[in-house]
């Protein structure tokens, strides 16, 4: 199995069952219970896990803390997740792999993380996030993402339709 998609997920249970360690994309999408259990997700077995698609997550941190992430990830896509203040830099440090970083509909996403993100970002997209955008354009948090090679001002976007 490549590719697992999850909405509206109520069951641990049921979800962790359904993982194997050949999964390539995961995709959650509004799993209340789910991302409450996200403890028991387990995700750093999935060695060919590259892609994690994260949609209405609602805690303040992503990942929770104390949830390691797979070091092969080269994707995370964070979307629609209007409680999220912070990421988790310890975790994003690990993320040794992480090529591509998108972070959509983040409306409380105060800053990237204090440490930076790992050298290995070559991509990084910013939108509808306005707290965000206000400190990547200003000194803040611009030194933060100076260095990374696909990011252009129009990749920093904020619009309220």
């Amino acid at each position: 199995m490549e590719v697992l998609v999850f909405r509206n997920q109520q069951s641990v249970t049921a979800a962790s069952s359904t993982l194997n360690s050949k999964l390539k994309s995961l995709f959650l999408r509004r799993c209340k219970t789910l991302f409450k259990n996200s403890m028991n997700w387990d995700l750093q077995r999935h060695s060919c896990l590259e892609s994690l698609n994260i949609i209405g997550w609602e805690d303040e941190s992503f990942p929770a803390e104390g949830l390691l992430l797979p070091t092969t990830l080269t994707k995370i896509y964070i979307q629609q997740c209007s409680k999220l203040e912070r990421l988790n830099g310890k975790a994003f440090q690990q993320l040794t792999s992480l090529k591509s970083l998108l972070l959509h509909a983040c409306e409380s996403l105060r800053c990237l993380p204090e440490g930076g993100l790992p050298t290995s970002l070559e991509n990084l997209t910013i939108g509808h996030c306005p707290l965000l955008k206000e400190r990547c354009e200003g000194v803040e948090d611009w030194p933060k993402i100076t260095r990374i090679p696909l990011l252009r001002p129009k990749a920093i976007v904020t619009r309220t339709d």
